[in-house]
């Protein structure tokens, strides 16, 4: 179903919190030059689904039957992670497991997630985290949001 977009010097409907959070997403369908987005851009750019934030952490990336040592966590969200280290053992697709150990409130945390490798750059790898229970959601939200 195609968008519709409202006639010119049309006064809004809604609250305008929608139309702050929805008028980013508009595209304007009656000429592609008129779009905020260049359509090149649009294609090549997925649009990230987790905010990612940049946190100060190592972590062990576990793979086959070898175990790594601690590596630097370059940036995190709720649905990946990039690991800067040597990505030659990995390939794309390649099963992981993600192993991050911190402290919050004075108690040790230790969160092990499952997931595949996603990209690999010179510099490291993106991992994306494969389903995951209520209590490690819990863990991965207090530290990208309250920590």
């Amino acid at each position: 179903m195609a968008r519709k977009i409202p006639p010119e010097n049309t006064p809004p409907t809604g609250s305008p919190s929608v139309w702050l959070t929805h008028a980013a997403h508009a595209r304007y369908e009656s000429d592609p030059a008129e779009d905020p987005l260049p359509a090149a851009h649009a294609r090549h750019v997925p649009l990230r689904g987790s905010v990612r934030r940049r946190k100060p952490l190592k972590a062990l990336v576990n793979y086959g039957m070898t175990y790594s040592a601690l590596q630097p966590v370059r940036d995190l969200s709720l649905t990946d992670v990039f690991v800067e280290m040597d990505p030659s053992p990995l390939t794309a697709g390649a099963g992981m497991e993600f192993v991050l150990r911190y402290r919050y409130r004075g108690r040790p945390v230790e969160l092990r997630l499952s997931g595949v490798v996603k990209r690999i750059e010179p510099d490291g790898v993106a991992l994306q985290f494969g389903e995951y229970d209520d209590a490690a959601y819990t863990h991965l939200v207090n530290l990208l949001y309250a920590m």
